[in-house]
């Protein structure tokens, strides 16, 4: 099946031999293509609503997979299977992602691995995912159709290690190796700046706040 980069950047992330959840399955796409392609013999796929719910059953029986994926309509992980061990969580933002992970973490014991697609706010994952004990293994950051996207993959650890603010601002991996994307990504955001700077007549105390962030940010890429 045809499969985007976003999500074809998430499934690289998964194991072999994976028994996933797929929170917010939509067509249920991720579990497919990894079934397809013999990466995994089993998934869970989560919609919590009754539209998508059908129409990510319907795709799961045209694509002739349905006995080897468990639908769920249920919000978040409160149906989560006891032999999940992989949750993946795409394409939401990332406060609803700490949401589906906090009102029911007393499901997370038998996890092993977390793959996050946060569209926004990447930076408030980092703190939570630390307390439930989950370090941040690997990420990739891509761009596709002019929109950035930052997937992670979290491992449990017997002692997950604290982050910096700057860390969690730009994610330390990010900072470890600078990728092409990611440098490019914050120099569109020094030019953004830059633009409300030339465009705008602001008071001094905001005029002096980008210059500043526009400094900081400058610092940290090169």
């Amino acid at each position: 099946m045809g499969i985007s980069l976003r999500l074809e950047t998430v499934a690289s992330f998964v194991d072999k031999g994976a028994r996933i959840a797929d929170i917010g399955s939509d067509h249920a796409t991720i579990p497919i293509y990894l079934l397809e392609n013999n990466i995994i013999s089993f998934a869970e796929a989560v919609e919590n609503k009754r539209g998508p719910y059908n129409r990510m059953r319907s795709a799961l029986i045209e694509s002739g997979y349905i006995s080897k994926v468990y639908a769920s309509m249920s919000d978040g992980i409160e149906d989560l299977r006891d032999d999940i061990d992989t949750l993946v969580i795409a394409g939401m933002g990332a406060r609803l992602i700490v949401r589906i992970l906090t009102d029911h973490q007393e499901k997370l014991g038998h996890i092993s691995t977390i793959i996050i697609d946060a569209h926004n706010e990447r930076e408030i994952l980092f703190e939570p995912l630390r307390a439930m004990g989950f370090d941040l293994e690997a990420n990739s950051f891509i761009e596709e159709e002019n929109v950035f996207y930052d997937v992670m993959k979290w491992v449990k650890r017997e002692k997950a290690e604290p982050y910096s603010l700057k860390e969690m601002e730009f994610g330390p991996l990010n900072l470890k190796n600078q990728s092409e994307k990611w440098v490019k990504y914050w120099h569109k955001e020094i030019t953004r700046l830059q633009r409300v700077l030339n465009e705008n007549v602001l008071p001094e105390e905001t005029k002096k706040k980008y210059e500043e962030r526009i400094k900081y940010i400058g610092g940290v890429i090169e």
